[in-house]
């Protein structure tokens, strides 16, 4: 088993406030809706969403990650974070969503820290080390692109 992991940090200015942009990142099927490669979210239930992605192919290898997560929101503090929960995950993705106040509008901050787990031979570990971080942001980076268009922003960094 090799194991990839990949730290993502992403801000995003948007023209919604921050109380209508936290409300669609909260919401994660809406917010899930517009990332790329995804196949299937199934509602686990008691805020548990497991992300079933489509699969992606290097060299000889195919993988689909899969993975459940506890998303909670917090109105007050403006944040929603995710854990990875269950046994039957082929990733760990924990990250957080940040919404601050900014004039008329607001700033997200976008975190995800992600472990990728390859049932791939350590000889091939060299080239997808390489692959899977490059193919995770740029996935992210469509993700967040949408999402900050669909709230009439940008990201800027």
């Amino acid at each position: 088993m090799v194991e990839v992991a990949v730290s993502i940090r992403h801000t995003l200015s948007v023209g919604w406030d921050a109380d209508r942009a936290l409300e669609l990142v909260a919401d994660v099927p809406k917010s899930a809706a517009h990332f790329p490669g995804l196949e299937r979210l199934d509602d686990v239930g008691d805020g548990v969403f497991r992300w079933n992605m489509k699969p992606f192919q290097v060299s000889k290898f195919r993988h689909q990650v899969r993975y459940s997560a506890k998303y909670v929101s917090d109105p007050t503090a403006r944040t929603v974070v995710w854990n990875t929960v269950g046994q039957d995950n082929n990733t760990i993705a924990d990250g957080k969503w940040t919404v601050v106040p900014e004039g008329a509008g607001a700033r997200l901050e976008f975190e995800n820290r992600l472990t990728v787990k390859l049932p791939i031979p350590r000889l091939a570990a060299r080239v997808v080390k390489g692959i899977v971080p490059r193919m995770t942001e740029k996935e992210t980076r469509i993700y967040l692109d949408r999402i900050s268009a669909t709230m009439d922003g940008r990201v800027v960094r």
